[in-house]
């Protein structure tokens, strides 16, 4: 079952302003680890926080913006010290709250302070099925931190769910840890097809091919198992115009970064200037520079990514043929067992 992005331009037309069910806050830029596959890159070395008045501003602005859940990522997200409080802010609202991280030491020292019930729940990267595999992407004894961190997390009654960046570093491996999740009883899992933006490069990205491949097993475990997986298909039939997945041209997504720029996609991060916003003591400013994302997917209205084109010409081209394209990074498809999660996730 495909869980489209939507668009969300229509409904922001009808109420008058900006509409934003979900969105995602990447706190602070600092992190303990440098990920190979890290869409943040470079950025992980100004250790960056975002500001606190603002960050407090913005989650009062949610209410105006129908916004339903907020996603606190990073960098390393349980390593900002007003988490706690964010999180509060967030609940206190009515809003749910969702929490991406490595899974390590940031994370062991918040547990016993982290708020019980439905509405916080903590996402785990997951890179391996065992520590030989996800070590080699996060470090030595990293697997059995995360492990007993999940377990620590389950024990406060939190929901749990896995994230997994697949690269050529672990997917020979991406059935192992659809078992994984299984048998850690994770809510769902969501996997992330690593593309060249922040510290990765095309080294890692994996063939289309190959992907659709691995994709088409996940599936088939999924529904073995019946567990709750959400994948990038990535390859899709032809679309007419107004079907368009663009999660720019549709204005459905918002990722909120510790510096104040405010992306629609994160594929475009490394582009300079191409941030659709500021987010300042005023509110949003809208970043109006021919460079900024929103007028680069207005220049290219035949790519279906236009992203993926700019950063990625290779990909962006793999599936022009037979009346198919590359689509969004953004639209999900789910496999298996039903899941709680939204349709639009941040990769971390």
């Amino acid at each position: 079952m495909t869980s489209p992005i939507g668009s969300l331009s229509a409904l922001s037309e009808r109420a008058g302003g900006l509409i934003a069910p979900a969105i995602d806050i990447y706190l602070t830029y600092r992190c303990s680890l440098r990920c190979r596959h890290c869409f943040v890159g470079e950025r992980l070395e100004s250790s960056r926080d975002f500001d606190g008045d603002l960050l407090t501003l913005l989650i009062n602005s949610c209410a105006a913006w129908s916004t339903r859940e907020v996603t606190f990522l990073g960098g390393e997200p349980t390593l900002y010290p007003g988490i706690l409080g964010a999180i509060e802010e967030v609940q206190d609202r009515g809003m749910r709250a969702r929490i991406v991280t490595n899974g390590l030491a940031g994370l062991r020292r918040l547990i016993p302070q982290l708020p019980r019930g439905n509405q916080l729940s903590v996402g785990f990267s997951i890179d391996g099925s065992s520590p030989e595999i996800h070590d080699h992407v996060r470090g030595r004894g990293k697997f059995a931190q995360m492990l007993e961190n999940i377990k620590a997390c389950k024990h406060r009654g939190l929901e749990i769910f896995g994230v997994t960046s697949i690269s050529r570093q672990n997917s020979a491996n991406v059935h192992e840890i659809v078992s994984l999740s299984r048998e850690l009883e994770l809510e769902y899992l969501n996997l992330h097809y690593v593309v060249p933006v922040g510290f990765a490069d095309s080294s890692l990205r994996l063939p289309i091919g190959e992907w659709r491949d691995i994709l088409f097993r996940v599936r088939q475990e999924a529904e073995r198992l019946g567990v709750a997986v959400r994948a990038e298909e990535l390859i899709e039939e032809d679309l007419e115009e107004d079907d368009d997945p663009c999660a720019v041209r549709n204005e459905d997504n918002l990722m909120f970064l510790p510096d104040g720029r405010v992306f629609r996609c994160p594929l475009f991060l490394d582009q300079p200037d191409a941030h659709s916003y500021l987010w300042t003591r005023t509110g949003l400013s809208p970043n109006r520079s021919d460079s900024a994302e929103s007028a680069i997917c207005r220049r290219m209205p035949s790519a279906r990514c236009p992203a993926l084109a700019l950063i990625d010409p290779g990909l962006s081209s793999a599936g022009g043929s037979n009346g198919m394209h590359v689509g969004c990074v953004l639209k999900k498809t789910s496999y298996g067992k039903p899941s709680t999660d939204r349709a639009n996730l941040g990769l971390s």
